[in-house]
């Protein structure tokens, strides 16, 4: 269907505030600095692979030649999660509160989706479970 084939084409061009190359600063800020990115990272494309709600996806190749995909957060984006959500919990618990459950349940499962470096040990597992 032609719906299908324009959702396709926005999820791979979801509009991001990421400025050029902040994707780049804030992975060099986490890697100690130019020098840490550097003995890390060996390429880096500025131009992110796709973009979702929470953070952009970049290609990167590490120093030992393995091709990688390095998820970078957008900054800020938890809190204003939360105080979006609180705004909307605030807002049903007055006119609405039959979604007020369903809200609560949404924000347990964003829970993880904002601990990147727990996201990686989960898929590290499921990579052993099924070597």
């Amino acid at each position: 269907p032609e719906y299908m084939a324009w959702c396709k084409r926005m999820q791979s061009e979801v509009p991001t505030p990421f400025k050029p190359g902040e994707g780049r600063r804030i992975v060099e800020a986490a890697l100690g600095g130019e020098e840490g990115f550097k003995a890390a990272i060996v390429q880096w494309d500025d131009e992110p692979l796709g973009a979702a709600s929470i953070g952009v996806v970049h290609r990167a190749t590490l120093r030992d030649g393995r091709d990688v995909a390095i998820k970078v957060q957008m900054p800020g984006i938890e809190n204003k999660f939360r105080t979006d959500l609180l705004t909307i919990k605030r807002f049903c618990t007055m006119a609405m509160p039959q979604h007020v459950s369903a809200l609560t349940e949404i924000e347990k499962q964003f829970e993880s989706e904002f601990d990147y470096e727990l996201e990686a040990e989960y898929l590290g597992r499921v990579q052993r479970n099924i070597s």
